[in-house]
């Protein structure tokens, strides 16, 4: 290709752009696509150890870390608060676990809760995580919107520990901005001294 004076990078910037962005696709890390989706989650990525499997008449996950990606076409590129609701399974211990999210202005967020052990009665433990700002552009792991994972230390401690997860809901407030227009920007790259490059 032959080296222009200058190099002009045309970029359209929308927020209805297309899905599944790269991030550590095609990378080998011990990930899982575990059979699992709802009417919101269109896919369900397992770190090493995940499995689905049936209790009380219901489909669950089980894992240390899965990652979830919300259907495009319920929220893509948003910018508003969420609701997500995540039914547990309670186990004979404690766990604690994090979500993790993209928030708008911020490379990651994360939300830290307690799922107690089971005592007595039903084994579901329903849980909302408030996610603010919330974006959806599957810019996480393997392509994914957010995570919830097995405390680091509680992970180390107990490393066959396992959550367990049966549902998922995902709640948009529809707060987020439809774009009036659209921009356009040009840009041009150099190195240290000052030539242009290419990009």
């Amino acid at each position: 290709m032959a080296r222009s004076g200058k190099l002009w990078v045309l970029l359209l910037l929308s927020a209805s752009g297309h899905g599944h962005g790269l991030a550590l696709v095609g990378q080998n890390l011990g990930e899982q696509n575990l059979d699992w989706s709802n009417d919101e989650i269109g896919r369900v990525v397992a770190l090493n150890n995940g499995e689905v499997v049936s209790l009380g008449g219901k489909k669950c996950m089980e894992g240390s870390r899965l990652f979830f990606d919300v259907d495009d076409r319920d929220a893509f590129d948003i910018d508003e608060p969420v609701h997500v609701g995540v039914e547990f399974y309670l186990r004979a211990t404690d766990s604690k676990i994090i979500l993790k999210y993209e928030q708008n202005g911020k490379a990651e967020s994360a939300r830290a809760a307690e799922v107690p052990a089971y005592s007595s009665g039903s084994h579901v433990k329903r849980m909302v995580f408030l996610l603010d700002r919330a974006r959806f552009a599957n810019r996480g792991w393997f392509g994914t919107d957010f995570s919830i994972e097995l405390d680091v230390a509680d992970a180390h401690k107990y490393p066959s520990k396992k959550m367990t997860i049966c549902d998922i809901a995902v709640n948009r407030s529809y707060a987020t901005r439809r774009p009036v227009s659209y921009g356009q920007i040009a840009l041009q790259t150099f190195d240290e001294t000052g030539c242009h490059l290419a990009a």
